[in-house]
């Protein structure tokens, strides 16, 4: 494996965190993420705080993040952030009316009547525009911000992250006009969604209905108390060549262990990542899926200790 006394090599770090090397430097250079250490050859060398961090920052970048916004938190910072916006992702909705808040000035209009028509919908906060929402700290809490912009660009997305984590909501809907697709693409499936207008009110409760789950519905599957939390994992210590050496080597020693630990790493390795990596299509299956890839995870660390039991007893030379 390539790591040293000191640290792990760029090449190690970027398997690690799912980072390529290119943005390593990139990140390091330009927003000082992380401060490496030179190694005697001049070659960067990165603490495992280092890589917690690289993690972190990467988590809060796929969800919606920008790199010029969470490069200068701390690691303590950093996991606060992390966890704050797993619980609202996996927030579950109100048992008694779906709790709701609008940002725009046609959808204020629009749910103007709401409250009175419908039973199981309470518009507990209106605003014509963001402005109008101001430096407000008594914000309610609510299961879905619905916010309006009608031209929806790509440095907006912090923007409406930072508006569902101020509203503590479950799930953010923009209303739209103008949109590109890659800036749709960007949007974090487990907490936004998007409507194009022209869209009536009726829809929009729809939609927002499709997201609602009762406490009872999740909790057993994503208990954010239980073992499957989204602390983080240690990374990976057993690379893919290192994992056939032991796979091979295995006919030379008495126990098959060795071998078929290895196996299972491979496998438990190729799951953990396509589940971290497949689209989610609602808050359900994003969960499902963030659950999963956790599990592997643990699964993973657990027979990667097994492993080294067996290496060890085995007198194994890698």
């Amino acid at each position: 494996m390539t790591t040293s006394a000191a640290g792990y090599k760029i090449g190690k770090a970027a398997k690690m965190t799912g980072i390529s090397t290119d943005k390593l430097r990139v990140w390091e250079r330009r927003y000082a993420a992380v401060t490496p250490v030179r190694s005697d050859a001049g070659g960067r060398l990165y603490a495992y705080d280092d890589i917690l961090r690289l993690k972190l920052i990467k988590k809060l970048i796929d969800g919606g993040d920008t790199i010029s916004h969470v490069a200068t938190l701390d690691l303590e910072e950093l996991q606060s952030r992390v966890a704050e916006e797993t619980q609202v992702g996996m927030h579950s909705f109100s048992d008694e009316s779906l709790c709701i808040a609008v940002i725009g000035e046609s959808l204020s209009t629009k749910f103007s009547s709401v409250n009175e028509s419908k039973d199981d919908i309470e518009v507990v906060a209106s605003y014509n525009n963001i402005a109008s929402l101001g430096s407000e700290i008594n914000i309610p809490k609510v299961d879905i911000l619905i916010f309006e912009r009608p031209a929806l660009q790509e440095d907006n997305l912090q923007q409406i992250l930072d508006l569902t984590h101020r509203f503590n909501a479950s799930h953010t809907v923009i209303i739209y006009r103008f949109a590109a697709q890659d800036t749709l693409n960007r949007l974090p499936k487990s907490k936004c969604s998007a409507l194009r207008e022209p869209v009536d009110v009726n829809t929009i409760i729809d939609h927002c209905k499709s997201f609602y789950t009762s406490n009872t519905a999740t909790k057993s599957f994503f208990d954010i108390n239980d073992e499957s939390d989204t602390g983080i994992v240690p990374a990976r210590r057993y690379d893919d060549e290192t994992l056939v050496k032991i796979a091979e080597m295995s006919p030379a020693v008495k126990c098959e262990c060795p071998h078929h630990l290895a196996e299972l790493l491979f496998s438990l390795t190729a799951f953990e990542k396509y589940s971290s990596e497949c689209e989610s299509l609602n808050v359900e299956d994003s969960e499902l899926h963030a659950y999963l890839s956790n599990t592997t995870s643990k699964a993973r660390h657990m027979i990667e200790n097994a492993l080294d039991k067996v290496i060890e007893f085995e007198n194994i030379k890698i």
